[in-house]
């Protein structure tokens, strides 16, 4: 249940407060018997790319692939599951260095104080689990965030240390942490 899990990584990367709330991942059965699972794709690194694929060996062995860009479709019979989540596994690897899709992800900044703030960094996402630092802005403090409501007034503008321990290039990952206004991914 390797690919469980890659999925599972992938959908907590995609969440920033509003693409969760709209867009997700579902899998159930059929009555044919068999499974069907669409993962929505639209505002993620894969939105925009295709796949048609269709294997029908009789009725005991047959599935089907389709992505129009938005949504990546499957279906199989009672024994397909994990090949449907491998593929799109392969469809994802196939197509993510092709995109020119943006995340936003926040570093830490003040790394010596108990008061974490961060800000943030743009990073493309270079597999199903990892990115790669695009860009690093000058930071403002209207863009920080922290991860209590109450903490900005604890801010000492004048004593926060603005280092971070990252330069364009670098290859990072991720997690999903709950800001005071939403999730947001935070570079390990």
């Amino acid at each position: 249940m390797k690919n469980i899990r890659i999925i599972q990584e992938w959908f907590k990367l995609q969440c920033n407060g509003d693409w969760e709330s709209e867009y997700g991942i579902n899998i159930h059965t059929i009555n044919n018997p068999g499974w069907n699972i669409n993962i929505d794709l639209f505002d993620t690194v894969l939105s925009g790319f295709t796949i048609d694929e269709n294997i029908d060996n009789g009725p005991d062995d047959w599935f089907f692939i389709q992505c129009n860009g938005e949504v990546f479709s499957g279906a199989g019979d009672p024994n397909k599951l994990n090949t449907i989540l491998d593929k799109f596994i392969e469809f994802a690897m196939n197509n993510i260095s092709k995109s020119n899709c943006l995340y936003t992800a926040y570093a830490r900044v003040n790394k010596f104080s108990n008061l974490k703030v961060f800000t943030p960094i743009e990073l493309k996402m270079i597999d199903l689990c990892n990115f790669e630092i695009i860009s690093i802005p000058n930071i403002d403090s209207k863009d920080l965030k922290v991860i209590d409501i109450d903490d900005f007034e604890k801010i000492d503008f004048n004593k926060l240390d603005i280092d971070i321990d990252f330069s364009i290039g670098d290859k990072v990952k991720c997690e999903l942490i709950h800001f005071y206004d939403n999730p947001s991914l935070v570079i390990l």
